[in-house]
Formats: structure tokens, C-alpha cells, sequence
């Protein structure tokens, strides 16, 4: 057996290997199936490229191998043009049917004709020890069909390169240079030199059908074409399978091929397995490169989601500021003449301007002080939200007596409940109680809120103001024998313009802001605030709140804190008084 024969040999081997490796590495992939039948079509055509230099002057034997060759030579460029449009995701939705159809039609007619007539491959002659193939009257037909195939196919990865990037591009590129090479070799030394009865170099065409194998191999596993470890494993194991195949292939007896044989068989599927493997390992670390990408992509899309987020809450934040400094200039201008009708409407009822004695003018002016008085508070309300929510509330946190601030809240509301036919008492302490740390004006709002709103909503009976002492803080407990709040509302009564669902029924005036205050006071103080009702009418509800002792932890450091901000704040003003 000649060199160039076990080379050819060789060459379809390694086509056909390739090719299985590739269709098995994910066998519903369309790339790597229409891959396979690419490989195998290349692997006939260097099958019969070997049994055509092989056969010995046999008319009937050369004639029959070179239609088989031709064959194989015409299925080349059909299998690459659906790789081209299947390449890389396998996806064949884009492929032109209709074009397709065509041209596989006009395929089956140019096999048939190749196969089964003379039209292609007319007859066989022999010039100067030369074999040179006599073409028919449509080999122009099966020369057209062959390059425009391959062009066709080139064509589209070209397209595809255009429109891509990175990791895909590169591959590309790669597959372009390394299919574009081959089939210009072997488009000259199978198709243009024949033309010219040169057949002499055409044994050597399959040998460029490996490089286009090798390249394509590459670029369909993706992000491998540069893998050391891949390369050098299939390096090593095709070169000792080939190894071994010569070997076969050079037995000189029967028990030297029988031994061959086994040796060749278990190189054959070591190495196979030996790829496999290689593969596997390859493909998982891709998996995860995948995986990491994604995560990458994940963080870039938080971090512009975040940078967004950010985006949007500063300008939040300005219509907020922009919000609470209108209520607060609106809330000022209102409070001025408000406070105003009040004092004038007390001076018309205390008789500071004459006697009133028409009762209805009376009636009148009484509406005219408690509306004035109403509107008063809702402003003074408007003003602490402000204040706290812009964070330009001022607080004086010292050392005081609980007791003393519940007790004189009680006597200044006590007429108030009396008016309403509602006891309001005080309930002293057993034993004296710790001082607590309170801010006098806030926490003296905050009680007559309880005790008002106790006032508003108790039909009949009336409201106790008790304290007691817990762990680091007073507890005050303001009780009523109202209405009561069922659970639901509960949840939602320290909100803001909340009010209890059947609130309305006993009093249509209030506004859901003082309980809103209440608590952001209180937060301010560090202590906590709840009610305890059963929502069952004539049981009533207790709303509690407390406070930290002056000697607790958060007593002290509410006050240490308090302190430095009013000498910050005497810094300020003596600034000011220096400037001016």
C-alpha cells in the first residue's frame, strides 16, 4: 500500500471521527447533526478518492468509485450550507425554505445523473500512464452547483461575522480562513485542474477536507478554540490512532493483522473516550464561565437599577422638601390671622368689648372660637410634621416629672370633659416615680392629645390618667370607657390622616393627624407607643406611651445629645449677633 492511499485512508478516519465526536457532544443541536453529515460526506469522498488510485485498471471498477467520489464531492456543498444558516445556537427557524427546497431538489437530480447516467462522468481514458476522467455534457451543471454551494455557505457565515460580537466573532473569523483555504485548494486540484485533464493532483484534495473539518470542529464548541488542553488531546489522540491504523493497515500475516486490529480497536476508543472526557470538562467549565458572565450581567443591571433608585429618591427627596417647606410657609401664614380670630372671638365671649346678651350672636361667635380653635391645632399639627419629617424640629430633653406634666394636662382638660358630662381624673402614684426625660412643650401636646381625643370619643363615663414604672421608663396609660379600637385598626391608627373605620360615626372634625405626631414625638423621645383596646363598645381602650428615666442609658444620652445641640445652636446665635 502506497503512502498517499494510507494518507487518504487516514483522512477519512479522522473526518468521520471528528465528526461523530462533534454530533455526539449535543446530538439535538441542528449545527452539530448537519456538522456530522458534513464530516461523513467528507469522509466518502476521501473513501473514494482511495479506491479510485487504488483499483487497478478495471474500467467498470474506476468508473463506478469516480461516480461514487462525485457523489460525495456534491453532498459537501448542500451539508454546508444548512451548517452555515443552523450555526452556532442550532436554531434552523431562519433557514430559507423555499431556496432550500430548490436547490436539495436540484441535488437529488444531480446525484441521480452522477449516480445513473453518463452525463457527469461520460467515460475513462489513459495518457501517458495518466487516468483522466472524460466529462459529460452537464458536468458545467455539477461544477456551478458545487462552488456556488460553497460560496452560498461562506456567504452566510460572512453575514453572521458582520453582525456579531465578541467570543462568536472571533470564531467565526477563525472558521472563515479555515474552510475558505480548503475549498479554494480543493476547488483547483478536483474541479478547475480536470477541466484542463489534469488529474494528477487530485488525490491530494482530500487532505484540505481535514484542515475544513478541524476548523469547523473548533468553532462549534464554543469558547475552545483557543483550549490548549483540547487541542493537544486530539493532537495526541488522532496521531496514535493513526499510528496504529498504519500499522494495521502494513500487517503481513494474518496473526500480525489479527493483533493489529485489537490494538488499533482499543487506541480507537481510548482516544474517543480520552476527547469525550476532555470535552465534558471543557463544556462544564464553560457552563460556569456562562454562569459567572450572567452573575456579571446580574451586578451590572443592579448596580444601574441602584444608580436609578438613587436617581429617583433624591428627587423624591427635593418634592418632599419642596412638600413640607410649602406646608410650613403655608401653615405660618395661616396660623397669624387664625390666631387672631381666636383672640378676638375669646375677648367677644369674656365681654372685653360689651356685654353680649343676644344669645344667637353669642351662639355665633362661640362656633366662630371653637372653629378658630380647631383650625389652630390642625395647623400647629401641619407645623410639627414639618418640622420633624425635614428634621428641623427643635427638642430640649431634661430631667422632669412625668406626674406633674399628666397632672396639670388633666386640670387644663378637666372643664372640657366636664362640659361633655365625662369625668377626668388623675390617679397619683403610690410611691414617687423616677424623673424622665421629656421635652415639656412636645410631651404636654402629646398627653392633652390622648386625654382630647379620650374626650371626643367616650359617650359617657369618662377618662383615668395613670402612671406606673417599668424597666428604664415610665409608662402612661391615658383610659377611657369609649368606644373602643378593634385590632385592625390597631395597625394602622399611628399613621398618617388614619382614622378608625367607624371614628367618623362619633366625631366627623378629626383629621388623623394628632395620633401621627404623637408618635413621631415619642420615636424622638426613644420611648414607645400603643393602644390596648378589645374594639368592644363601653370597655373603652387605652392609649399608652413611655418614656426613658434620666438615669437609663437612652435617658442620658438623649440629654447629652440635647445639650450639645443647644450649645451649638447658642454658637449660631452669637455668629449672627457678631455679623450684625
Amino acid at each position: 500500500m502506497e503512502i498517499k492511499e494510507i494518507l487518504l485512508i487516514g483522512v477519512a478516519f479522522l473526518n468521520v471521527t471528528l465528526g461523530f465526536i462533534i454530533f455526539w457532544d449535543n446530538k439535538k443541536n441542528w449545527a452539530n447533526i448537519f456538522f456530522g453529515l458534513l464530516a461523513t460526506s467528507l469522509s466518502f469522498w476521501s473513501l473514494g478518492m482511495f479506491m479510485y488510485v487504488r483499483s487497478v485498471f478495471d474500467y467498470q471498477n474506476i468508473i463506478l468509485w469516480s461516480k461514487i467520489l462525485y457523489t460525495a464531492g456534491v453532498s459537501v456543498p448542500v451539508f454546508f450550507v444548512l451548517f452555515s444558516y443552523a450555526f452556532p445556537d442550532g436554531d434552523i427557524k431562519l433557514v430559507k425554505k423555499k431556496i432550500i427546497a430548490g436547490y436539495f431538489f436540484i441535488y437529488i437530480i444531480l446525484t441521480s445523473i452522477v449516480l445513473c447516467s453518463s452525463e457527469v462522468i461520460e467515460s475513462l481514458v489513459v495518457k501517458n500512464g495518466q487516468r483522466i476522467l472524460v466529462h459529460g455534457k452537464l458536468y458545467p451543471l455539477y461544477f456551478v452547483f458545487f462552488f456556488l454551494g460553497m460560496l452560498w455557505a461562506l456567504y452566510i457565515l460572512f453575514n453572521k461575522y458582520r453582525h456579531v460580537s465578541g467570543n462568536l466573532k472571533v470564531q467565526l473569523k477563525i472558521m472563515l480562513w479555515g474552510t475558505s483555504i480548503p475549498i479554494i485548494f480543493a476547488g483547483f486540484v478536483n474541479m478547475i485542474l480536470p477541466l484542463l485533464h489534469n488529474f494528477y493532483y487530485s488525490w491530494t484534495g482530500p487532505f484540505s477536507s481535514l484542515v475544513l473539518i478541524s476548523f469547523i470542529s473548533y468553532g462549534i464548541i464554543k469558547n475552545r478554540l483557543m483550549n490548549a488542553r483540547l487541542i493537544a488531546t486530539e493532537i495526541f489522540s488522532v496521531g496514535i490512532t493513526l499510528f496504529t491504523l498504519v500499522q494495521f493497515l502494513g500487517a503481513t500475516s494474518i496473526e500480525e493483522t489479527f493483533v493489529r486490529l485489537i490494538i488499533f480497536v482499543f487506541t480507537l476508543i481510548f482516544s474517543i473516550l480520552l476527547i469525550r472526557s476532555v470535552l465534558k470538562e471543557v463544556k462544564r467549565r464553560e457552563e460556569i464561565e456562562i454562569l459567572a458572565g450572567k452573575l456579571a450581567q446580574a451586578n451590572e443591571k443592579m448596580k444601574k437599577i441602584n444608580k436609578q433608585l438613587q436617581s429617583a429618591n433624591a428627587e423624591l427627596k427635593q418634592l418632599d422638601d419642596a412638600k413640607s417647606e410649602f406646608i410650613s410657609i403655608a401653615s405660618h401664614q395661616l396660623r397669624t390671622p387664625l390666631t387672631a380670630v381666636k383672640g378676638y372671638g375669646s375677648m367677644l365671649l369674656d365681654g372685653d368689648f360689651g356685654e353680649i346678651t343676644n344669645e344667637k350672636q353669642r351662639n355665633a361667635i362661640n362656633i366662630m372660637f371653637i372653629s378658630g380653635n380647631r383650625l389652630i391645632n390642625l395647623v400647629e399639627n401641619l407645623l410639627n410634621i414639618s418640622r420633624i419629617e425635614s428634621g428641623r424640629m427643635q427638642f430640649k430633653f431634661e430631667a422632669k416629672s412625668l406626674a406633674d406634666l399628666a397632672r396639670e394636662s388633666c386640670d387644663t382638660l378637666r372643664n372640657s370633659a366636664a362640659s361633655q358630662k365625662l369625668y377626668l381624673k388623675f390617679i397619683e402614684p403610690k410611691k414617687p416615680l423616677p424623673l424622665a426625660v421629656i421635652d415639656d412643650e412636645k410631651i404636654r401636646q402629646v398627653l392633652q392629645n390622648f386625654v382630647d381625643n379620650a374626650i371626643k370619643y367616650t359617650k359617657e363615663g369618662g377618662i383615668t390618667v395613670l402612671l406606673e414604672q417599668g424597666k428604664d421608663e415610665i409608662i402612661c396609660r391615658v383610659q377611657d370607657t369609649g368606644m373602643g379600637v378593634t385590632p385592625e385598626d390597631q395597625q394602622k391608627l399611628f399613621k398618617k390622616f388614619s382614622r378608625g373605620k367607624d371614628a367618623f360615626l362619633v366625631n366627623t372634625e378629626g383629621n388623623g393627624l394628632g395620633l401621627y405626631v404623637a408618635h413621631m414625638m415619642i420615636d424622638a423621645h426613644k420611648g414607645r407607643i400603643w393602644i390596648e383596646s378589645e374594639g368592644i363598645e363601653g370597655k373603652g381602650s387605652k392609649f399608652c406611651f413611655s418614656l426613658p428615666t434620666a438615669e437609663s442609658a437612652a435617658g442620658k444620652k438623649l440629654m447629652e445629645e440635647s445639650k450639645k445641640e443647644q450649645a451649638r445652636m447658642a454658637k449660631e446665635r452669637e455668629k449672627v449677633k457678631i455679623k450684625k
